[in-house]
């Protein structure tokens, strides 16, 4: 018998899904909190939630035809984030091996 026979493992529903935060994608929710940010310092917080809503249903709409995650790849690429030491730092273009 498997060690590993009869384990429950917890997946993602889809595997090209990018990470959710309640109903938005990561891409969304971080327009929705940059433009309330902004509107925040302006005073305006109602109108930079609807503007940060408007952007991102455009961004989803934009992104159905390319790769999900672009925004992250985007940060990754731009050395701004990086993904837990599973891929070094996107400003590293070439990598050589011995």
């Amino acid at each position: 018998m498997n060690e590993y026979e009869g384990m429950r493992v917890r997946m993602q529903q889809m595997a090209d899904e990018p990470p959710r935060i309640l109903i938005f994608s990561i891409e969304e929710f971080f327009f929705l909190i940059m433009c309330m940010a902004v509107g925040g310092l302006f005073d305006l917080m109602l109108p930079g939630m609807i503007l940060g809503l408007a952007i991102g249903k455009i961004f989803r709409k934009l992104q159905e035809g390319a790769m999900p995650g672009l925004l992250l790849h985007l940060g990754w690429w731009l050395g701004i984030i990086t993904f837990k030491g599973n891929f070094p730092i996107g400003l590293v273009r070439e990598i050589n091996q011995l």
